[in-house]
Parts: structure tokens; sequence; C-alpha cells
């Protein structure tokens, strides 16, 4: 904190630059830079962008990552335009926009593709199939990518690949990367990178049994630090599973299975992680409910998981959900062709409580155009979501910028000091009455009462999310702040 000086002989007071203007009595922050701030909240409205088409061939197998290092998009397909030639292209999002650079052919091969932001390099790792599995890492630049040489595996057949069978590992620094064989044997391997490289370790078997799996999705939980494995089994009776995964090394291995749904033609989405509560969440298609959409929780402890019971988001039609975890607005954004209405792409916002999920409504993000594929980006530094899709009557690959409804505010479980004791302008040396100061400048509270700071900068008598204590008061006008 940039402290100015001491606040004379007045105890438990700090002095600090104000960064915009503070009034008397208001909640304030200390931020990065060491100025404090009052606390505010802001209401963002729910909205979504034009369509803009990233790719005017034939697209397939599409997948997307976003590249924190560049604060890029990277979405990669199957280019049916042009030999079905795994391609990327890089999108810029600037508000409600987005636009995209010129296309870059990842290898001369007929492939699907699955890309993932490696945090520990600051690159992209595309895998793909070629005589085996390979890995290409990439360098975003500008509108631009660049690719550096395929690293590979040679297996005993070409694997099937899935738009998100690979996650980075933060802990190991590591990428698990899942497949399906024509044997119908399922693996998972390690893929390290290392500079404009990537090498592979051994593969291990991902299920129980040689009997295969579909759809697999992969996901990370950051609070056990474990790999989550979602699929579909590829013989009856068809259930959709979980395994948990530890990678020590370079290699990973797996609990027993878990089912989360029993039923043919059922399609479990992406696990995502909801870092707020520590949950597994799970959408998927129920086939054995007029294919409804649903979504589990899911708990980890160890090598298992548990799961409760299900939540219908969709009465209706649902194919190809995916999910992805908005980390600002603490929420899980849902996005899933509509089939029971002009088969159009739609969202829907899951909020965990506990050990359960709301949801609101539908909300039409596409165009009234079948939607055959959808994938999901958040983009963290403009905190937004971009959607991809292929829509059926053009088969092009399209993208939207949606954004959820939620409250943007600059308080954390952490940042909270104090109270203002007067009024500063901007820029202006401020004294704020700190932990263990009777701040006497509040209204119409109640003596005895505990009070929490609310993401808009009020003071509430329930803990608001995150749950910051301010104090208790005294009377009706006085608070032992943080006291």
């Amino acid at each position: 904190m940039r402290i100015i000086g001491n606040a004379g002989t007045a105890p438990r007071k700090v002095q600090a630059v104000a960064s915009g203007a503070l009034a008397t009595g208001d909640t304030v922050v200390v931020n990065a830079d060491g100025t404090v701030s009052v606390i505010a909240g802001t209401n963002i409205s729910q909205s979504k962008g034009s369509e803009v088409t990233f790719n005017a061939g034939q697209s397939a197998g599409l997948s997307s990552a976003f590249d924190i290092n560049s604060g890029k998009v990277v979405v990669t397909y199957k280019d049916g335009a042009n030999s079905d030639y795994p391609t990327a292209v890089v999108g810029t999002i600037s508000g409600s926009s987005v636009s995209f650079g010129s296309e870059v052919v990842i290898d001369t091969v007929s492939s699907t593709t699955c890309v993932v932001y490696d945090s520990n390099s600051n690159k992209v790792a595309v895998f793909y199939v070629s005589n085996g599995l390979k890995g290409k890492v990439g360098t975003v630049s500008g509108t631009g990518i660049s690719f550096g040489s395929a690293g590979s595996i040679s297996l005993s057949s070409d694997p099937t690949l899935t738009k998100r069978g690979a996650v980075f590992d933060p802990d190991t620094n590591k990428i698990v990367v899942a497949y399906k064989q024509a044997s119908a044997s399922s693996k998972a391997v390690i893929a390290t990178v290392s500079g404009t490289d990537v090498t592979f370790g051994t593969p291990v078997q991902l299920d129980s049994s040689t009997a295969g799996v579909e759809e697999i999705g992969l996901g990370y939980d950051t609070l056990n630090n474990k790999v989550i494995a979602a699929y579909r089994k590829s013989s009856s009776p068809y259930d959709c599973k979980v395994v948990v995964g530890t990678v020590s090394s370079n290699s990973i291995s797996f609990g027993s299975e878990a089912t989360f749904n029993a039923g043919n033609q059922s399609y479990p989405a992406t696990p995502v992680f909801d870092t707020n509560s520590g949950k597994v969440v799970i959408a998927y298609r129920d086939g054995s409910n007029s294919s409804y959409g649903k979504t589990v929780l899911g708990t980890v402890s160890g090598t298992s998981i548990t799961f409760g019971s299900p939540v219908t988001w969709h009465s209706g039609t649902t194919y190809n959900a995916t999910s992805v975890y908005h980390a600002d607005a603490k929420k899980v954004v849902t996005f899933f062709t509509n089939g029971s209405s002009g088969a159009r792409g739609e969202v829907v916002v899951g909020s965990v409580s506990g050990s359960s999920i709301t949801y609101t409504s539908g909300f039409a993000i596409s165009p009234d155009d079948t939607n055959i594929q959808n994938i999901l980006a958040y983009d963290s530094t403009n905190k937004i979501i971009l959607a991809n899709y292929v829509s059926e009557d053009d088969y092009h690959g399209e993208a939207i910028v949606y954004q959820p409804a939620y409250t943007s505010t600059n308080i954390t479980s952490e940042n909270f000091i104090g109270i203002a004791s007067n009024g500063y302008a901007s820029g202006q040396a401020a004294t704020i009455n700190a932990k263990g100061f009777i701040d006497d400048n509040q209204s119409s509270l109640t003596a005895g009462q505990s009070y929490y700071v609310q993401t808009n900068g009020d003071l509430g008598l329930t803990a608001a999310d995150p749950s910051v204590f301010a104090g208790t008061a005294v009377s009706a006008t006085k608070l032992i702040v943080k006291g």
C-alpha cells in the first residue's frame, strides 16, 4: 500500500491515495497498486453480439481455447473446403464483437483436432490424428498463429479425438489427452510442452474395460488437483460414467468408474469445475428421459467422485451440449441445440449453491438455423464467452460473443480495508477507519448485530459472495470495523 503518512494521533486509521472519489462512510478496498477505492458493483446484462463467419467452407470437429498470454481465442477445426485439413484461426474479442485473422493449416492430413492452452509455456497445443496421435505447439502473434514441428506417438490404429479430449494440469504442468482407438480401447496419455515441441508419455487404459467409450470430455478439479474424465460407454447399456485421474510425472492413473446416468442415447458434455463451490458440473442429454437436458454435480474425494440428484434445465429435445465456467460471474454456461424450437442454439446459465444448481431460462444465441456442433471458450481478459458452432444450412463455421448476466464487483475475500472517515477527491490522501476503529458514519444499524459488506458496498446482515465481514454495530450509527 502506498502510505502517505500516519493519521495523526488517531489509532487504527490508515492513510492512502484515493483512486476515484470517496464519500464519508463509504466501504473501501485496497487496490493492487496500493491505492484505495470505494466498493462498487456493476450490473452486467445478458447480451450477444452479431454472428461472424470464421470459415466459409464446410467445418467439422470444432475445438477452441483461450490463450491468456495473447488475450486471443484459438479455434481449430477440420476444413472441408481444403481437403479436411486441420486448421486454426485466431479470434480477437472487442466489446460484443469478434474478428478473425487468416486461417492457418496445422498439417496437410485429414483429421479432427483438439486444442488446449498450456499456461506454463504460454502456448496452445493442438492434437490430431495421422498414423497415430500427433501434437503441435502453437504460438499466437497478433492475429496469426504459427506451429512448431509435430511430436507423435505410434499407435496400433488411428485414434478418435473429441473436441474436449485434452486438458491442462496446472499442478504438474502436463497436458492429458484422451482418445478412442478403432479396437474400442480407450486410452489417456501425458503430453509435455517444451518450447515449440511436444512429447508424449506411455498411454494407459482410461475406462474399466476394453469395451471402449465415446464422447470423452476432460476437465480439471483445481481444489483436489485431479483430472475429471466424463464419457459414454460404447456398448449396451451405454451408461454415462466418470473417472478421476491423478497425474504423476509422465503418467496418469485412474480411480474406479462412477455412473451418473444410465440410459441409451445419453451424451455428456465436458465436465467443468466450479471454483466457487468446489463442485464438478456435468451437463448431459438424458436419452432415458425424452432427451432432456440435465446436470449433475460431482464431489471429488481422493480418486472417487459422488453425484447429487440430476437437475433438468431443458424439458425438450437436447443436442450438442457443451459447458464452460465463467469465473467472474461464478456461473456455469451451457450451450446446446434446442431440438424443440427450430434446432437453434441456446444457452442456459447455472448457479451452484451448496449441493444444488439453479438455471436461468434458455436464451437464443444463434440464428434459427440448425446447430450441429457447439463449443465455448471463456475469455478471462474480457470476461466474456465466445460461442462457436456449425450451422446445418451451409456447414460454415460461425461465432458469436455471449455475455451472461451478473454483478461485477471490485471486492474480494481479502481486499476490504475499512470505511472512509470523510469525503475525498480522486488522488487525495484519504483517511480510512481500519480494523478495530469505531466508525461513526453509519445509520440505521442495530446494536449487537454483525454486518457484512455487500457486492455494491452496502452493509447487510447476511453474507454476500464473496463473504466479507465488515464489523459489529455498537449503536445505530457506530460500527466496530472488522471487530
